[in-house]
């Protein structure tokens, strides 16, 4: 069944369609200018003057929410004063305009992208260099980097300058041009390391790594953790130290902390990053209201009561 909103009709691509979401729809100048996963249709609404216009929404699969969608992931981060933005956005934004968003399962599936994508090839089309440069935003924007190529992210040029990098690389190690076959420069590929930088001011202690590690659907390292999935551990790891055979433990902040942290602040403080806990669209909302310096904050606040309440907690067990 197919609804009309503004002279526009929306209907699903087939009964599996299981969730139709329509980000915004206004009108400026009489002229409807209709979002949906943030590409904007309004070209082929001036273009169409009945505004008959069928707009096929896609499948929302379980867990969509928690994918990595790179347009929309740069659209929440990008920052107008960043080698991205000046370099790059007029690219990114006239592409999508007409094309689909890159979307990857997790981090490991959009490295191992990357790798594919750097392979060397007669031809590069701009569908392979733009989903290059997605990717490559959003490892910056999350603190990676290449060990073999460590500046390469901050600034990208396009794939096949990578490609040629990796070529080059290879002739550094005292390969002579001939001994450059494709499948030396596929194995390099294959083989780049991606690492993370610790833009974390307050250092986590190995206690409390380890406890993060536990509690960890995949057993990771804080470190690796992008900084919505910090703050999603930071809560569960608050819960996991104060709450003991099913009672919540009394703290003496007082003590601890000279009162500057107190029950009520560290309710408050969970209260706030609960959003990141949860993939409904509220606590999606929720987040996007939360800036990147912001998340920087909690997560440093986070780790200063978490450390400070597994201090508490050995403290109390000591004595």
């Amino acid at each position: 069944m197919s609804n009309s909103l503004n002279g526009a009709t929306i209907e699903p691509i087939s009964n599996s369609c299981s969730k139709v979401r329509l980000i915004n729809i206004k009108s400026i100048n009489n002229i409807p200018q209709i979002m949906i996963n943030s590409i904007n249709l309004s070209e082929i609404l001036l273009k169409n003057p009945v505004f008959n216009v069928i707009i096929f929404i896609e499948k929302v699969a379980r867990g969509d929410s928690n994918m990595i969608n790179t347009y929309e992931y740069y659209q929440k981060n990008i920052n107008q004063n960043s080698f991205y933005y000046f370099t790059f956005n007029n690219d990114i934004e006239t592409y999508f305009v007409f094309n689909e968003d890159f979307k990857y399962y997790d981090e490991k599936e959009l490295i191992n992208r990357f790798k594919v994508l750097t392979y060397p090839s007669n031809d590069y089309p701009e569908p392979v260099n733009m989903e290059f440069i997605m990717i490559c935003f959003y490892l910056n924007n999350e603190n990676y980097y290449i060990e073999q190529f460590p500046n390469f992210l901050e600034r990208p040029t396009n794939v096949v300058d990578f490609s040629l990098e990796i070529r080059e690389y290879i002739l550094a190690q005292g390969n002579s041009p001939r001994e450059v076959a494709w499948a030396t420069r596929r194995n390099v590929a294959n083989n780049l390391k991606f690492s993370k930088k610790d833009n974390t001011n307050i250092k986590v202690s190995d206690n409390l790594n380890q406890l993060f590690k536990k509690i960890s659907n995949r057993n990771a390292d804080f470190i690796l953790m992008s900084e919505d999935e910090k703050l999603e551990e930071i809560n569960n790891v608050i819960e996991n130290i104060l709450k003991i055979n099913n009672k919540w433990a009394d703290i003496d902040y007082k003590n601890e902390s000279f009162d500057f942290i107190s029950n009520d602040s560290v309710i408050k403080y969970r209260k706030l990053i609960h959003c990141f806990r949860h993939g409904s669209e509220d606590s999606i909302k929720e987040r996007e209201k939360i800036s990147k310096n912001q998340k920087e904050f909690l997560i440093n606040y986070g780790i200063t009561i978490c450390e400070l309440l597994l201090n508490a907690i050995r403290n109390k067990n000591e004595s």
